[in-house]
């Protein structure tokens, strides 16, 4: 399909340069003099430009052109707003060479208003199978997401919910601030209580206490982000994250080491430092490019110097098409205590790569303070749908759906060092592995559902459902 194109493209630039050769004019620069831009029913025109780097009086050598249109083409395929973007060029000439760039894209549903009923357990895996889908572990209530509010790519999100645990959160992402693509900002609030928390891990499973009559966690936190990209491939990101949790002292007596030195109150200040390189074509189901990944994340108690942590983490993944239905996703995800203090279990709550899941083993809690996970994916590409629906509001785009359907197998290992809370989890400290085959089904280039059997290194195998999104 790819290949076509690139033919139909040079076919044009030789029709076009065979006109202007037989009229004796030479055009070796094109100038931009007008863009449309087509399709975009929410997403801002002058959004799109920033995002494609392409302006009106721009300059083009005409030996770059197509480069150019593919440029474009893979820059705004990497945004979830849309399905499908297109892009096609014509020349003219008055007194000088020109160029007339049309945009043409599909722009995707992203207003997503539902009523809540989500599991309160790590994973669905193991809520179905070690929870045995009680609906006493289920949540309900209602959820706002839009991640195009205003036409600018501005997420808003709203969650209410009742049930296992009681949650208020709400945040905003305002990128372009300041309208300028390379300032973005976030800010969030969370509120939650809950009535049954796990206090420890035994032989990698949580150990639950119950209360039906008080509260025996609550979690306060505010969340202030800053994101700036002076380049398309490079984000770097600073998020400052304020915590204010609190257990029932009781249980802080029983477990001393939830919140360490049975303390029954949590007041830290997460600070989180990004560097992230992306060169995906499309960020959930990449098919060429590579991304880097860096944080270091530090949790102090603000005025004590003590029981402060420092981490650092870092993601490596290569996607590779050998053609159109056959693709090679490597990745490597690996973590470090950089201080070695002995961390609070609900430390490992609080850090961003603490759940990496290992597949194969979703009915199993593993933590550690470092690890390394290796995993090497092959993929084929089956079928792929799309359709487009009707309008449901008047200033939201159509409901379109676009979907790919591949298969795919894996091999994943992975080591877990854990200095502290080894004794009664089995799996830290040992070189863990599966193999995997399942299928990915991908929805819009934003939501990617994927259905597993994988096989363990202890010979225990598994069907495992997975629900990722980049949204």
């Amino acid at each position: 399909m790819y290949r076509n194109q690139w033919y139909v493209l040079l076919g044009l630039q030789l029709l076009i340069l065979i006109q202007i050769h037989s009229q004796n004019i030479t055009c070796p620069i094109l100038l931009v003099d007008k863009i449309n831009i087509i399709g975009n029913e929410k997403t801002r025109s002058w959004l799109i430009e920033k995002e494609c780097d392409l302006h009106i009086g721009d300059t083009i050598s005409i030996n770059r052109i197509g480069i150019k249109l593919e440029d474009i083409k893979f820059k705004l395929s990497r945004l979830v707003n849309f399905s499908n973007v297109t892009v096609k060029y014509k020349i003219y000439f008055e007194d000088k060479c020109f160029v007339i760039i049309d945009i043409i894209v599909d722009e995707n549903w992203l207003l997503f208003p539902s009523i809540i009923g989500e599991i309160a357990d790590p994973n669905f895996n193991i809520w179905w199978v070690e929870q045995r889908h009680s609906l006493k572990r289920v949540n309900y209530g209602i959820k706002l997401l839009h991640y195009n509010l205003t036409g600018r790519s501005d997420k808003l999100r709203i969650k209410f919910h009742t049930g296992y645990t009681d949650k208020y959160e709400i945040s905003y992402d305002f990128p372009y601030f300041f309208n300028n693509k390379n300032y973005n900002l976030s800010i969030g609030l969370l509120y939650s209580s809950y009535k049954e928390i796990d206090v420890q891990t035994l032989a990698n499973k949580f150990v639950f206490i119950q209360n039906d009559h008080d509260d025996l966690l609550l979690r306060r936190e505010f969340n202030l982000k800053y994101y700036y990209r002076n380049e398309t491939n490079w984000t770097h990101s600073l998020n400052f994250r304020l915590y204010h949790n609190r257990i029932k002292e009781s249980i802080a007596l029983l477990y001393p080491e939830y919140f360490l030195a049975s303390k029954y109150k949590f007041d830290k200040l997460k600070i989180d430092l990004n560097t992230t390189y992306s060169s995906f074509d499309i960020g959930i189901r990449p098919q060429k490019g590579i991304k880097f990944k860096a944080t270091i994340e530090t949790i102090n108690e603000p005025f004590v110097e003590r029981n402060n942590y420092i981490f650092f983490s870092q993601e490596f993944i290569h996607a590779k098409a050998f053609n159109r239905r056959i693709s090679l996703l490597s990745r490597i995800n690996c973590q470090e205590s950089l201080n070695r203090i002995k961390p609070a279990y609900y430390i490992y709550r609080t850090l961003d790569n603490s759940r990496q899941v290992v597949p194969g083993y979703e009915y199993y809690i593993i933590n550690g303070t470092d690890y390394v996970l290796v995993d090497q994916a092959v993929r084929l590409f089956i079928l792929d749908y799309k359709k487009s629906f009707f309008k449901l509001l008047a200033k939201e785009p159509r409901i379109k759906i676009k979907s790919e359907l591949d298969l795919r197998f894996n091999f994943t290992s992975a080591y877990f060092n854990e200095s502290y809370y080894y004794q009664t989890n089995s799996l830290t400290n040992k070189l863990i592995y599966s193999v995997t085959c399942g299928l990915d089904l991908t929805i819009n280039n934003g939501i990617m559902l994927q259905m597993n059997y994988s096989l363990n290194h202890l010979a225990k195998g598994g069907f495992f459902v997975h629900l990722n999104s980049a949204l």
